[in-house]
């Protein structure tokens, strides 16, 4: 059984009423892009209802918003509309899954559970020949990884080595792209109270999926975030 991730009833589908008001605007998905800085073909995306292909709702929910205000239709509308088709895209998921369960037979299913029993039996001998061994072990420098914080940052040095150090703060869930001197860009997914140290030697580029989400200062200075929830924002600092 093969899921569709498109609407077939266009009233329903979140891509094509953003599509459709596109076209009634006579805006070319380019301009779109370039005027809310998300990629043409994340908005191609959007407009399949593509939902294998799309990104964490968190983020497709700010791209719907942002596009919906530069067209001029409803924003909360299209969100709806989003909720609802991936509603159906999920259930649709779960009936496929619950077949392909039921077709893969009871042969398939034994030689699993045969194999689930062989992996635990490895397991129980792998954790006897580690008992007594201490913190040195890769095992234990794994499990002393883990504590790490959210966030793998890079190095917080001295201020007078670094240039630019930014402290970010949330104030609401959302996402982030940032650049730091001319390396490629990271995403990062805040959620409410988190923090993010970031420093750079020369610049700093970012792309704030919720411009009310975050407060930062750069270098012990606030810095300024204008717009409204949900509302992507591009920065460059300094």
């Amino acid at each position: 059984m093969t899921v569709d991730s498109s609407m077939s009833d266009t009233g329903r589908s979140f891509g094509g009423y953003l599509r459709r008001q596109r076209h009634a605007g006579g805006m070319t998905l380019g301009e779109v892009s370039r005027g809310i800085h998300v990629r043409s073909q994340m908005l191609r995306l959007i407009e399949a209802d593509d939902h294998v292909r799309l990104p964490d709702p968190l983020f497709v929910r700010s791209f719907i918003r942002a596009y919906a205000r530069a067209v001029g239709a409803d924003a909360d509308h299209a969100v709806g509309l989003f909720e609802a088709s991936r509603d159906a895209y999920l259930a649709a998921q779960q009936v496929d899954a619950a077949v392909d369960r039921f077709e893969t037979g009871f042969g398939r299913r034994l030689a699993a559970c045969l194999g689930a029993v062989m992996a635990l039996a490895v397991l129980e001998i792998a954790i006897m020949q580690w008992v007594g061994i201490g913190d040195s072990h890769p095992l234990a420098a794994t499990a002393n990884a883990g504590r790490a914080g959210r966030y793998g940052v890079g190095t917080s040095g001295d201020m007078a080595t670094v240039g630019y150090r930014l402290v970010i703060l949330a104030r609401e869930t959302t996402w982030l792209r940032i650049a730091l001197d001319s390396h490629p860009p990271l995403e990062y997914r805040l959620l409410t109270g988190d923090r993010l140290e970031l420093d750079a030697h020369r610049e700093m580029d970012l792309l704030i999926g919720n411009a009310r989400g975050v407060t930062m200062t750069l270098n012990g200075s606030s810095v300024v975030v204008a717009g409204q929830s949900g509302q992507v924002v591009r920065l460059r600092l300094p």
